[in-house]
């Protein structure tokens, strides 16, 4: 019995070492989420910084558009009057790296198949089949021509 209540000790020490955060949260970039006590960083992704502008055709013509405020907007889009979940996935002392979900949909997964981010190749491999799903399907920054993000695979 004393193991029993051992294991279950171990088990519920390590269940609050992985939640990162949970409840409501707003996108302060297209990969950062901040929820009341804390930011957090979507793992294995990069999004386009707020400022960052790109290109996508319009009427045989480029025109720049303000991509990474798009990501910003879809993320907010995703988290809206939702309760948000966060599992720690790879957090240091400086900074959470969670895999973050909203009614049951990972974030990250949801961000680089709608093109507004692109899999972090430095952290995992976990999105690169979504990032090439929207390559393909010329969504989001895919429409165009972009710089990609630090650590993201590009075009």
């Amino acid at each position: 019995m004393a193991v029993a209540w051992l294991v279950l000790i171990c088990l519920l020490s390590s269940w609050s070492a992985l939640a990162a955060a949970g409840g409501r949260a707003g996108a302060v970039d297209g990969d950062t989420l901040a929820f009341a006590d804390r930011r957090v960083d979507l793992f294995a992704i990069v999004a386009p910084a707020p400022q960052q502008v790109c290109r996508e055709w319009v009427r045989q013509r480029q025109r720049d558009y303000r991509c990474g405020a798009h990501a910003t907007a879809f993320l907010n889009s995703l988290v809206a009057g939702r309760s948000v979940f966060c599992i720690d996935e790879d957090s240091g002392a400086d900074i959470v790296r969670a895999t973050c979900f909203a009614d049951g949909r990972d974030l990250g997964r949801a961000m680089v198949r709608a093109g507004w981010a692109l899999a972090d190749r430095r952290q995992s491999d976990r999105y690169v089949r979504d990032e090439e799903v929207a390559r393909r399907d010329k969504v989001g920054l895919w429409v165009g021509a972009f710089e990609p993000p630090t650590g993201g695979a590009g075009q």
